[in-house]
């Protein structure tokens, strides 16, 4: 079960790192920067504490949990072929390693 503390600290890390309002993960949106931001929220829950699906797409944006797979996998392809991602994102990925 997520702890809300432990899922704040995500969304706070991953929101300073992206440079936008720690409310922009709950926003309806498909700005880039915000969906990014929220799919790195999803990967870091699933990875680092391995929530299930259904509970990191209730507290993280109120999505499905179909979203929160969709996510996961879009974050993997982006480290697998975008080095400019893993540069941007490089301190949240050695904070989670």
């Amino acid at each position: 079960m997520p702890n809300n503390i432990e899922m704040y600290n995500i969304i706070k890390k991953v929101c300073e790192v992206a440079k936008i309002h720690v409310a922009a993960i709950q926003w309806k949106t498909k700005i880039h920067k915000v969906v990014e931001a929220r799919q790195l929220c999803h990967y870091f829950a699933q990875k680092e504490y391995l929530w299930t699906p259904a509970e990191i797409a209730k507290e993280i944006g109120n999505v499905s949990r179909s979203d929160v797979y969709h996510s996961v996998k879009a974050i993997n392809n982006y480290i697998d072929t975008d080095p400019g991602f893993r540069k941007q994102f490089k301190t949240l990925f050695d904070y989670y390693k």
